[in-house]
């Protein structure tokens, strides 16, 4: 079952870290087993800022530091609008997931008790730019879901993807955000035999996600602007219609001063 952290900025008084209600989504794809650690992927989110107690000041929400050693998925680095991390037992982090979207893929090792994981960190464009370059970018993923499907024990492997933006400010991020989520999730589906739960929807306002991802653990982290939100909940692509109802009005219900400043891409 996927957990989520739901937590909001108003939600003062309360430790940003407490476990929330569990979502519904199932993994039943996994065979659940305590002993030999396999489990679905968990999102931890926290919100920039929380009050710990009350009368305390705010302070600021931040990824956990690393105590060992990560592997850093720097798209801003790449030639290309897309970055994955090895397939390997090491955590992963990756910064800026603006309108940008992630997968994260993991799975139990053969013949080892070690957790092994791929982060991938791609922008939407990689779709509507040249046809090679989607193709590329298709036959990566597919070649990495194939690495960790082939290297993890029958059951353990499980997906999820993060990340993108809607509504800011240009429209058509809606829509270069939906034909992103359900090509990588079909995609995805014919290599898995299951399609990856979008763990994380995405952001309707300004921010970016800035993730790390720890491996032995399953667990996703995440600082996001806006918690505890529609845009925050996790969901299924075939569900998409429904979600984006949810977003529409999330995006309503911000100030005027909060869209004029999305407007002017602030």
């Amino acid at each position: 079952m996927i957990e989520t952290f739901p937590k909001s900025t108003k939600e003062e008084g309360k430790d940003p870290g407490a476990l929330g209600s569990p979502n519904p989504l199932i993994s039943e794809h996994l065979s659940v087993n305590v002993k030999t650690g396999v489990k679905p992927i968990i999102i931890s989110v926290s919100p920039e800022e929380y009050i710990s107690e009350p009368g305390a000041e705010k302070q600021k929400g931040a990824l956990p530091k690393q105590e060992k050693e990560a592997h850093n998925v720097d798209w801003y680095a790449s030639s290309d609008p897309y970055e994955f991390s090895p397939v390997d037992e090491k955590n992963k982090e990756s910064e800026g997931y603006k309108n940008c979207i992630g997968i994260v893929l993991t799975g139990k090792e053969k013949g080892s008790s070690k957790q092994i994981s791929c982060v991938g960190h791609f922008n939407p464009s990689v779709f509507f730019t040249k046809y090679s370059t989607q193709e590329k970018f298709l036959h990566i993923l597919r070649s990495k879901i194939e690495e960790v499907k082939k290297r993890s024990e029958e059951g353990s492997m499980d997906a999820a993807v993060f990340g993108g933006n809607v509504f800011e400010p240009d429209p058509s991020s809606l829509r270069e955000y939906e034909e992103t989520i359900q090509t990588v999730v079909e995609e995805s589906e014919k290599c898995l035999g299951f399609a990856p739960v979008v763990i994380i929807g995405p952001k309707t306002g300004r921010g970016q996600d800035d993730v790390s991802y720890d491996t032995e653990n399953r667990r996703l982290f995440t600082v996001r602007k806006e918690t505890g939100v529609s845009s925050s909940e996790s969901y299924l692509a075939k569900d998409f219609p429904r979600q984006k109802k949810k977003w529409a009005q999330e995006y309503k219900e911000k100030s005027a001063w909060e869209r004029f400043l999305l407007f002017l891409g602030m």
